[in-house]
């Protein structure tokens, strides 16, 4: 069931939002949680993908591809959904990761 604020749009039967999300918001939000999270145990997919969760809390809120220090990466594109905000994570113009935020 989708949140306050969302449409079901008649293009590809897909849901949108009614409001914008600036990407000075998603910049500040991104980095001020970077810089209290911590990296968890990595762990192989079954297709053999090594991820490492972004932890903040004990809780995840992001997801990484490499083993890359928290403090060098960068918001790269981000989209926002019914469940909140996801962020591409880039290390050397390469995305890393994602990290999941507030709306």
């Amino acid at each position: 069931m989708p949140r306050f604020g969302w449409k079901f749009g008649p293009r590809w039967n897909a849901y949108y939002s009614e409001k914008e999300v600036s990407r000075d918001k998603v910049q500040k939000d991104a980095a001020s949680i970077l810089a209290k999270a911590s990296k968890g145990d990595a762990w192989r997919s079954g297709l053999g993908v090594t991820h490492y969760p972004i932890l903040l809390g004990g809780e995840i809120v992001g997801n990484l591809w490499e083993n890359v220090d928290l403090d060098k990466l960068e918001v790269g594109a981000y989209w926002s959904g019914p469940f909140g905000i996801k962020a591409e994570l880039v290390y050397d113009k390469k995305v890393v990761g994602v990290l999941w935020l507030e709306a």
